[in-house]
């Protein structure tokens, strides 16, 4: 699992420099931070995961509005 956070996580910083330009910077930067969710052990590790995910999913959708509103 760690290892595919670390993948995901290269990922998503190379879709936010993306967005750099449209004004996705802000959002860029949330997701930059992200890695600190993930802490403890176990369980709640894994429910830490979960919340990143999640988070990552919103942050994502906030770079593809921010991407349309520069068009407009």
């Amino acid at each position: 699992m760690e290892r595919e956070l670390i993948t995901e996580y290269r990922q998503a910083v190379q879709e936010s420099l993306q967005h750099l330009g449209s004004g996705g910077h802000p959002v860029a930067v949330e997701i930059a931070a992200l890695p600190d969710l993930i802490r403890g052990y176990e369980h709640i590790k894994l429910a830490n995961v979960e919340r990143y995910r999640a988070r990552l999913a919103e942050l994502r959708t906030r770079l593809e509005a921010s991407e349309e509103m520069s068009w407009k």
